[in-house]
């Protein structure tokens, strides 16, 4: 499974950056003055809530609100500005340059990530299956930091736990020099539970990867 999810990683990165790039140039277009907003995206860690992919406009300026604005099917932005009219103008014109944004972009991105997901979603059933636990995978892919290192954080709970920074400790991780899996558990978890953890990990994620 961790092969299948390298593969699509692999396959996303290109898009990403040259969608990434096309945002930006789109958005320079109509912000005069760049050192005012940044401009982040493609965002896609709300595929699997939107079906969508984001670009993020963030204003330096104070007192900003947020506020979602749709696009075209499948694409939208998250503007964060006062609400004021030279902000407002801005905004609507970013709707309108938006609108050339390349659709094969939001096609290909939605695609991998939905297959992503599923492999996600397969791996949690069968870890849980296997540890009786709670499973919750969770990946920096689409930020920067993939890139030079991709994070696999896999939480183990029970039902009704909540896992913080207070409580939690590393039951072991895998790693190579692009690829980090950490197991996260409850501090207080027997270490020989731990170990079975890892063994199931090893056995039914990485596999012959």
């Amino acid at each position: 499974m961790l092969k299948e999810l390298l593969d699509i990683k692999k396959e996303m990165e290109p898009i990403i950056h040259d969608a990434s790039v096309k945002l930006n140039v789109i958005a320079r277009e109509v912000i005069t003055r760049i050192k005012e907003y940044e401009i982040y995206g493609p965002m896609i860690d709300r595929i699997y809530l939107d079906n969508a992919i984001y670009v993020k406009v963030m204003s330096s300026s104070r007192d900003a609100k947020s506020q979602q604005v749709d696009i075209k099917n499948g694409f939208y932005m998250v503007f964060v500005a006062p609400e004021k009219g030279t902000t407002q103008d801005i905004k609507n014109r970013l709707k309108i340059a938006y609108e050339s944004f390349d659709d094969k972009f939001i096609k290909d991105l939605i695609r991998l990530y939905q297959r992503f997901k599923e492999i996600l979603s397969k791996t949690q059933a069968t870890l849980s299956k296997s540890s009786q636990m709670n499973i919750q995978i969770e990946t920096n892919l689409g930020e920067a930091s993939a890139n030079l290192k991709f994070n696999i954080n896999i939480k183990y709970f029970k039902e009704g736990q909540k896992l913080d920074k207070n409580n939690i400790k590393s039951a072991g991780s895998f790693r190579d020099t692009k690829t980090h899996i950490n197991l996260i558990v409850d501090k207080s978890l027997d270490s020989r539970i731990c170990e079975k953890l890892l063994d199931d990990v090893e056995r039914y994620f990485i596999g012959a990867h």
